[in-house]
């Protein structure tokens, strides 16, 4: 009898692990950010390094304006920035080219004033040149590489979709979205849909939301009811390779979790992670993340841990992983 249970449970075991079912571990990095930093952003190259923008910290009060650059093969971080900004900057949003070359979109400047700007930067030469400057304000956006000429950046304010168009170097005011939000995150099906979770600042309906944007259309429509925490804070967002899961990292009101959606069926699920700097009483948030494909990894850096019941929060310098 015994010998069977002992069976039955290492069967089980076998199951879970081979249907994904293992707990994923938030597993830390050897090395720091060169500071406590909250509100980077982050991109991968598709090889070998992750680049990190700007970012801030809380206590002492310090705004970033470097480019630093993470390599991920040999978990170390450039002493000497990649590149660096006209201006101290952080909570802006980042896209890539198809040669290689990035493009930052609003935040905040060392004024604590939403920035207006859009940066080029080069890691080729390392230079970071002003394109331009627009009427919306980006901070705490989102965004995504749709094709070879064209960026899309969910705004705050308005709450929109907007358009970036590399070969004219012209923003587009797009769709306004049915709702207004608090704070958002955005996954892209790498096709013609993106979707767009949030908190709803209306006074009535639900707290947080999805909408899902049709490209081709222009179309932004709520979807219907899908239950999910609500959010304390703008998460952190990345995709898969594959198309075929988005995470959302942090700002969640379930603390040692993160959001995962299936792009195919549309579907929300909560996935408890083990050692995440959030749990109990104690929220995560105002991080960076970004997947990579070799790994099958997350990596996400920085961010604020706060307490709940005495209000005590730090900046953190952290990075981590999460093994998918």
């Amino acid at each position: 009898m015994q010998l069977k249970l002992v069976y039955i449970f290492l069967c089980t075991l076998a199951v879970n692990f081979c249907n994904g079912q293992s707990p994923l571990v938030a597993q830390l990095s050897q090395v720091k950010l060169p500071t406590r930093m909250e509100k980077t952003t982050v991109s991968y190259d598709g090889d070998d390094t992750i680049y990190i923008f700007g970012g801030f910290r809380t206590a002492p009060l310090y705004r970033s304006r470097d480019i630093l650059e993470y390599r991920i093969s040999t978990d170390s971080i450039r002493i000497q920035p990649a590149g660096t900004f006209p201006i101290e900057i952080s909570s802006g949003t980042v896209t890539r080219d198809r040669f290689g070359n990035y493009y930052y979109f609003g935040g905040f400047d060392d004024d604590s004033l939403p920035s207006q700007k859009i940066y080029h930067f080069s890691p080729a030469t390392g230079q970071v040149v002003e394109l331009g400057s627009f009427s919306n304000s980006l901070f705490d956006a989102v965004g995504f590489q749709y094709n070879d000429t064209i960026s899309y950046i969910v705004g705050r304010s308005p709450t929109a979709m907007v358009q970036f168009d590399l070969d004219g170097v012209q923003l587009n005011v797009g769709v306004r979205l049915p709702v207004v939000l608090m704070r958002t995150g955005v996954f892209w099906n790498g096709n013609q849909t993106a979707y767009v979770i949030g908190s709803s600042q209306m006074e009535t309906g639900p707290p947080h939301v999805i909408i899902k944007y049709d490209i081709p259309s222009g179309q932004a429509v709520l979807m219907g009811e899908i239950d999910f925490p609500d959010m304390n804070s703008t998460p952190a967002t990345t995709w898969d390779s594959r198309f075929e899961f988005a995470y959302a990292i942090g700002g969640f009101e379930q603390n040692d979790a993160i959001m995962r959606m299936n792009l195919g069926t549309e579907s929300i699920e909560m996935l408890p992670v083990e050692n995440f700097p959030g749990g109990g009483r104690t929220m995560f948030y105002n991080s960076a993340a970004a997947y990579v494909e070799k790994l099958n990894r997350i990596y996400f850096f920085g961010g604020r841990t706060l307490h709940l019941d005495t209000l005590d929060g730090e900046s953190k310098d952290d990075i981590w992983f999460i093994q998918l």
